[in-house]
Order: C-alpha cells, then sequence, then structure tokens
C-alpha cells in the first residue's frame, strides 16, 4: 500500500454496521464510506456529524475545485 491505510471498495465503520452487533446496517457505498457516529478532520472530539478544523486562524480549510453543480452550503 501507498497510504497507512488503503481501502479498495466500499467501507463501513461503526459497531452497528458489523455483524458481531447482531444487527448489521446498511452496504457502504461502491468506493465509498459509510460512518455510524461524528466524523473530524483536525480534531479528535468532533461535536457534529462532519466537523473540520483549521490550524489557521480565518480560514475554513475547505478547498472546492472543478465542480460540475450548483448547490448552496447552509
Amino acid at each position: 500500500p501507498k497510504n497507512r491505510l488503503d481501502v479498495s471498495g466500499g467501507m463501513a465503520v461503526g459497531f452497528l454496521y458489523t455483524s458481531s452487533s447482531g444487527y448489521v446496517g446498511p452496504t457502504a457505498p461502491l468506493n465509498g464510506l459509510i460512518v455510524q457516529g461524528s466524523v473530524g478532520i483536525g480534531t479528535t472530539n468532533p461535536t457534529n456529524k462532519l466537523e473540520i478544523t483549521s490550524a489557521s486562524t480565518n480560514t475554513s480549510g475547505l478547498k472546492f475545485t472543478n465542480l460540475n453543480y450548483n448547490f448552496n452550503l447552509k
């Protein structure tokens, strides 16, 4: 592998997505990711479903490029 974690195909993260829980939840999308709980990027304690924390003041840490679809972020 080139990275610490390489995944080919879908990936499910969380207790409810494993057969050991006795309940098998939704299947991960092909070449996608489904996560039970919250995801933090730049933080180890996210308080929202997706929380991105930038190390630089007054910057979001987000970059969107090559978008072909008009959408609104709220």
